[in-house]
């Protein structure tokens, strides 16, 4: 393990930390962090399926609007 910029031969030593696990969300609170670590924090999985869905279906739903099939609400109220 080392510096990596410095020292080609060097290796990276990645952790992969589940916080819906309790154990994790313990650990981590004594996770050595040294200078220009990086940290990646990853979305939710249905995060991930949120953001496919949602645009398919503001499509949708502006299409039943333009067709007049689905009505316009905003705050409960209509247009």
């Amino acid at each position: 393990m080392g510096d990596l910029l410095n020292n080609p031969t060097a290796r990276a030593r990645v952790f992969r930390l589940d916080l819906f696990q309790p154990v994790s969300i313990l650990w981590r609170s004594s996770f050595p962090l040294q200078a220009r670590d990086v940290i990646y924090v990853s979305n939710a999985p249905l995060y991930e399926y949120d953001k496919v869905l949602t645009p398919i279906y503001r499509t949708f739903s502006i299409i039943g609007v333009a067709k007049g099939t689905v009505p316009l609400t905003l705050s409960g109220g209509s247009f």
